[in-house]
């Protein structure tokens, strides 16, 4: 169906290691993060496959608190639906 609307869905995989519930996608940096119960980012991926250091959280995120109430820039994963949607 998303083929029809240009989406190139055919060669996508679903990897379900990549995602669980309770990771936030950061849609302004296009990252994948861990925070702490404080909000703080405490880890955080670039795609599947590129973990940021510790330096490269710092430098991106420093002492931001994630306030998942901000929707236009984070997306909290926290039903299996949405983890699904992570992946791809």
């Amino acid at each position: 169906v998303l083929q029809g609307y240009g989406f190139p869905v055919h060669d996508l995989e679903f990897n379900p290691s990549i995602a669980l519930r309770g990771l936030v996608i950061d849609k302004e940096q296009g990252n994948l993060i861990k925070i702490d119960r404080h909000g703080f980012v405490r880890r955080a991926m670039h795609g599947s496959t590129y973990r940021l250091s510790e330096v490269e959280i710092d430098q991106t995120y420093g002492r931001t608190i994630v306030d998942l109430r901000q929707v236009s820039r984070y997306t909290f994963l926290n039903t299996l639906f949405s983890v699904s949607e992570a992946v791809l």
